[in-house]
């Protein structure tokens, strides 16, 4: 989309410069693409960006010729130089499939693709990443009534329905950019198979709005946790990902989906995992698959014999204790989740209450905190309580995940 505005126009005074200079823009592949689609009259395919780069730029355009010449360009090889071509257009198709880049994407049938992408959103990522600072300047949010800023951080923190996994190099991965699109355990396996995911920003780059100051923190933090449903491929895939998350954090988790295999070492695992599950106090929805028949086929071999009854798979126990579930979805497993239901569903009992001698500690640990224009005891110990509480989230507000 073709734009005038004063914002444009200040893209392309950055991107005039280096129309003539020989020298590498300082702009990535995704800083590039979205400028790209800022300046088009229409939607671009991925090769029609990469182009678009190509003709923009002075350096990429002298790469381009020196590619098809096979002739050195700024004292490198012609090998070097194919090297560099293939890394901007790898760039840019990484760039297609990022998350925090807010595409819109058409098919066009024949296995082709245009994107576009609306004027403000152009404007809100190049002021972010390219350092093409918003003119209007800083906005007043906590001035906002809580309901709108609740209303943000939905918007801020929410992922699709179809779940998000947390790789193992801290990236938040989902299948879909479709915000009510559900996915089921296969389709998700198979398209992290084919690489038709779509890769957000890492967890530490999506989380870091809550470093803006404490109030921000308490307020936005628990809608990442509870909004959003996290897949996991299996069982200790599951245990391994949300070890690294701070316990305090975890309470919030209420969502997680994940697939029970049958491992080479035979369940090995397993029952630590079902185990992590029971100290998520907050999880409310979860849903695994289990292919309860594997266990019992493979039980019948003589060294598995321990394995021949469902009550025997490993973890079962585990489940079994697991309360406080609201939904709870079992496939592939109709008789453990005939065993098991019942107590999943059940409220989850109530801590003991704090003996005298707690009691006791506590106010020592919270003694130094002063209120002013008290009038009563209880507006003295709510006051109390109520900061102890914040210089705990101090403990782990910085934590990346």
């Amino acid at each position: 989309m073709a734009s005038t505005s004063k914002y444009t126009e200040r893209v392309m005074g950055a991107i005039s410069v280096f129309r003539t200079k020989a020298e590498k823009p300082p702009f990535t592949e995704a800083e590039m693409l979205v400028m790209a689609l800022l300046l088009s009259d229409k939607g671009l395919t991925g090769w029609e960006i990469v182009d678009w780069i190509c003709t923009t730029f002075r350096f990429y355009q002298k790469l381009a010729t020196a590619c098809l010449l096979h002739m050195p360009f700024n004292g490198h090889r012609p090998v070097d130089l194919i090297d560099a071509r293939d890394d901007l257009r790898d760039g840019v198709w990484l760039a297609l499939q990022r998350f925090d880049i807010p595409l819109k994407v058409h098919p066009q049938g024949d296995d082709e693709t245009t994107y576009g992408m609306s004027e403000t959103d152009c404007h809100r990522f190049l002021a972010e990443y390219a350092g093409f600072e918003d003119p209007a300047g800083a906005f007043p949010f906590f001035a906002l009534p809580p309901e709108l800023r609740n209303t943000v951080y939905e918007l801020v923190f929410q992922f699709p329905v179809s779940g998000v996994r947390i790789s193992t190099s801290g990236v938040i991965v989902t299948v879909t950019r479709s915000m009510d699109q559900d996915y089921s355990f296969q389709e998700w396996r198979d398209a992290l198979d084919k690489n038709e995911f779509v890769v957000g920003t890492s967890v530490g780059k999506a989380l870091a709005p809550l470093r803006t100051n404490r109030q921000f923190y308490q307020e936005a933090t628990p809608y990442f946790y509870q909004l959003n449903q996290f897949r996991f491929i299996d069982s200790q895939d599951m245990s391994n990902s949300l070890q690294k998350v701070h316990a305090e954090r975890r309470k919030l988790i209420e969502r997680i989906s994940f697939q029970v295999v049958l491992p080479p070492t035979y369940g090995m695992g397993v029952s630590s995992s079902f185990h992590f599950l029971t100290q998520l106090e907050g999880l409310r929805k979860l849903h695994i698959e289990m292919e309860e028949q594997q266990w019992l086929v493979m039980a019948n071999g003589s060294k598995l014999s321990k394995y021949q009854t469902v009550a025997g798979i490993p973890g079962f126990n585990f489940l079994r204790k697991l309360r406080g579930l609201t939904e709870l979805t079992l496939t592939g497993c109709p008789t453990v989740e005939a065993m098991v239901r019942e107590d999943m569903m059940k409220p989850r009992s109530k801590k003991r209450a704090s003996s005298a001698r707690d009691d006791s500690s506590k106010k020592r640990k919270v003694k130094h905190c002063k209120v002013e224009d008290a009038e009563d005891d209880g507006l003295r110990r709510s006051a109390r309580i109520k900061k102890a509480r914040v210089e705990e989230v101090d403990v782990y507000w910085e934590d990346a995940f």
